[in-house]
């Protein structure tokens, strides 16, 4: 701490920062490693980078998921090229998936990677939730969406008997009859 506090602006403040971060980090003192990764962003677009990741991270391991979700966002949302794009975004959705399964976020972040597993879970329950409700009109498309994107999904024989009964629901007998 001394030595960053008395040189700020070496090259090495940076390294020193994510150190210190680490370490408060261990020792269970979130808020002072989170200043630490803020400060280590000082230090360039790469530092940046890391700092937003660290700080991610350090919410997520706590399962502070509405913290990190805006962290994961800055994140894809400032660096859309960096390889660990695909990585970042599994916990954005894992975040959403154990935090806040209602929030609009969710969606487009479900639309931005169709292919994570967490968005096939996401679509489904969408749909089972529309047929719970009674809600055929919503759950039908819903559930054509799910079967047309999850083909091999072993929700899709339940998928097309939710289909039918809404169908049937809707007066659409033939449709019904095909699901």
């Amino acid at each position: 701490e001394s030595l960053v506090a008395r040189f700020p602006d070496t090259v090495y403040a940076p390294d020193a920062r994510l150190q210190l971060g680490l370490i408060y980090d261990e020792t269970g003192q979130s808020q002072r490693a989170v200043e630490n990764y803020r400060r280590m962003s000082e230090g360039g677009l790469q530092n940046r980078r890391e700092s937003l990741l660290l700080e991610a991270q350090l919410h997520y391991n706590r399962k502070k998921f509405a913290v990190a979700i805006p962290l994961h966002w800055k994140f894809l949302e400032e660096f859309p090229n960096d390889p660990r794009k695909s990585e970042v975004a599994t916990l954005l959705l894992t975040s959403y998936w154990m935090s806040a399964k209602d929030d609009p976020g969710f969606l487009k972040a479900a639309e931005m990677f169709p292919d994570h597993p967490i968005v096939a879970n996401l679509r489904w329950n969408l749909a089972a939730q529309a047929h719970r409700l009674g809600d055929c009109r919503k759950a039908v498309p819903l559930l054509q969406r799910f079967e047309a994107e999850y083909p091999d999904s072993p929700r899709m024989e339940e998928g097309l008997m939710l289909r039918g009964e809404c169908l049937h629901e809707m007066g659409g007998f033939r449709l019904a009859a095909d699901s």
